[in-house]
């Protein structure tokens, strides 16, 4: 299964949904994760 995770649209705004720990551990369970250029 693929997880994007999108750059926000307001431009002050630099969080993103998902934190790098998450995402090692979608990783590990074999998700791909495609974060969107110039996210967070």
């Amino acid at each position: 299964m693929k997880i994007g995770v999108p750059k926000e649209r307001l431009p002050e705004e630099l969080r993103v949904a998902i934190s790098p720990d998450t995402i090692r551990k979608m990783i590990a369970l074999g998700f791909d994760i495609i974060i969107e250029s110039g996210a967070g």
